[in-house]
């Protein structure tokens, strides 16, 4: 969901799994699908969203570096220089 940016479902399926507690704070799979997630948002360009995810860092994500490479994938998606 995330490469083929359907943000949408990526969030539905991010709630799923934390209510059936599968994204248990600083797990590998809580790190994986937020990254994901993040993707879903950089993949169509949308900046604002990606930002707030990172500003928000939901649910106690620890932000790494490939959180903060899917902001820089939706700047360049974006092809908006500001």
């Amino acid at each position: 969901l995330g490469q083929k940016g359907d943000y949408d479902d990526a969030v539905r399926i991010w709630e799923e799994m934390h209510e059936l507690g599968l994204t248990k704070e600083g797990s590998t799979r809580q790190q994986s699908c937020f990254t994901g997630l993040m993707n879903a948002a950089a993949a169509t360009g949308d900046v604002q969203t990606a930002q707030k995810k990172i500003d928000s860092a939901p649910y106690g994500v620890q932000l790494n570096a490939a959180h903060f490479g899917c902001l820089l994938k939706a700047c360049r998606e974006s092809a908006d220089a500001e």
